[in-house]
């Protein structure tokens, strides 16, 4: 197998960055995850290491995977670039950042990409405790990678700083830190986020959000923004095509929405299935296991 074409499973990036923690406590973390999202609510509490475990375990890689794939679909956004700056918003664990390093670890070992130097994210996050949880994955992901001639620290090389920017984006209108932090980006990258806006499973953007939308599309003009999310969300079809409507009246050309499906590339590790003994979902047929199929909308302006 080629060095690019070296398949590293996320559940052990996860399993390596978390803190040690007891596993039946994370399988019910995971189950009320479930159950919140099921219901339409927002109290989940990814305060603590135990809720934000739950969800490294159960979506991270899953999600990663699905914006891995969509990335690769759309070439345009990567190639030809010396430089790529990127606004990460509702960042959380940082599934867009380990994306990008998976897909551009991929590209560089086989020889492509070969102008890009340097990529820049700038996560956007309404729970800064987040951001621990972020560095420890990164840092595993970077470990996971380096079995591929990418020339990542050498030829080129990602910054993600651990600290997000702070913001509720469900509550227009945005920071002078966030509105700064837009200006010259490349890409602009809501994934998972129109979904987790409250009010959930409303068919209507919340009008917090959807002033934030267009004041971002509007500090940086000549950036690409792409919104990914879960298709079989309440509401999310109908809020992603009004921010498609909302782009295309600021004179944006509009791509989408549209929607795919996708199937987590990672394999399931000894210890992701260990863990999920103590998991119990209604919503699975057979076995209790963490998201491995993903049918999901994206919107491209």
């Amino acid at each position: 197998m080629g060095r690019g074409r070296i398949r590293i499973s996320y559940f052990d990036v996860v399993g390596k960055a978390l803190p040690p923690l007891p596993d039946h406590e994370v399988g019910r973390a995971i189950a009320k995850l479930s159950a919140t999202y099921r219901a339409g609510r927002s109290d989940f509490d990814f305060s603590s290491e135990v809720g934000r475990a739950a969800y490294a375990w159960h979506h991270l890689p899953a999600h990663m995977s699905d914006l891995t794939r969509l990335l690769g679909d759309l070439p345009e956004l990567l190639e030809g670039r010396r430089s790529l700056s990127v606004l990460a918003l509702g960042a959380g664990p940082g599934s867009e950042v380990l994306a990008l390093l998976e897909l551009i670890s991929q590209r560089k070992a086989k020889g492509e990409l070969e102008l890009l130097e340097r990529v820049e994210v700038t996560r956007v996050d309404h729970f800064s405790a987040w951001d621990q949880s972020f560095a420890r994955l990164l840092s595993a992901a970077r470990e996971a990678v380096g079995a591929r001639r990418c020339g990542l620290g050498t030829e080129w090389e990602l910054e993600a700083p651990a600290q997000s920017l702070r913001c509720d984006l469900s509550r227009a209108p945005l920071s002078e830190q966030v509105l700064a932090a837009a200006q010259g980006v490349n890409l602009i990258l809501a994934m998972n986020l129109v979904s987790e806006v409250a009010p959930r499973g409303t068919e209507e953007l919340p009008a917090g959000l959807a002033a934030n939308w267009e004041a971002l599309l509007q500090a940086a003009p000549e950036a690409d923004a792409l919104v990914l999310d879960r298709a079989g969300a309440p509401g999310v079809h109908e809020r992603v095509l009004e921010m498609a409507e909302r782009a295309h009246a600021l004179g944006r050309g509009v791509l989408g929405p549209k929607t795919r499906e996708a199937t987590c590339d990672s394999v399931l590790t000894k210890r992701v299935k260990a863990l999920y003994r103590h998991v119990k979902l209604p919503t699975t047929k057979h076995e209790d296991r963490p998201v491995k199929n993903l049918k999901t909308v994206w919107l491209l302006c």
